[in-house]
């Protein structure tokens, strides 16, 4: 997978399993329409913290704020023309995983992607279960369920020929 933090010509039809850093919304308008075919959405949760990452060897500190002045108009607007551009560049037979926890769970369903996509697109909705300890953990039916559909959509296949093989994601 090739790093690029330049400007890209992604128009390109060798253009695949590319990492492109910067602005999502500024690189997604050099995006043809209809051209990906999945799109993996982490945005800010709207959870009104302040965040400091230990990073590397070097114990260097990296920190984000999630906080939104104008409060969550303000947040679901500034998703909103993300997903927008999202919506023009995923082909018609694409599909779109959005991460987000319960801080905008609903105001992003209803506001964004119900508008955009349609309620009649809408799938599944994945839920994360926290055991005791307070680590994440899918469930095993939700897990089985994702990796069903990443199969069937050809995104991802078994390496080897038994059960315990890797998974590897294909190389569209």
């Amino acid at each position: 997978m090739e790093v690029f933090n330049t400007v890209v010509n992604m128009t390109n039809k060798e253009f695949k399993n590319k990492l492109i850093l910067g602005d999502n919304l500024e690189k997604m308008k050099e995006l043809d329409s209809d051209s990906i075919d999945l799109i993996y959405l982490d945005p800010p949760f709207f959870s009104n913290r302040n965040y400091e990452v230990i990073w590397g060897d070097e114990g260097e500190v990296r920190s984000f704020q999630d906080r939104w002045a104008g409060g969550i108009e303000h947040y679901i607007a500034w998703l909103y023309e993300r997903v927008e551009q999202m919506y023009r560049v995923l082909k018609p037979t694409g599909s779109i995983f959005l991460h987000c926890d319960w801080h905008a769970d609903a105001y992003i369903r209803v506001n964004i992607l119900d508008r955009i996509f349609g309620q009649q697109n809408f799938r599944n909705h994945i839920v994360w279960k926290r055991n005791f300890t307070k680590t994440l953990l899918i469930s095993r039916r939700y897990a089985t369920s994702i990796i069903k559909q990443l199969k069937d959509l050809g995104y991802i296949e078994r390496e080897g020929s038994d059960k315990t093989g890797i998974w590897k994601v294909n190389d569209k």
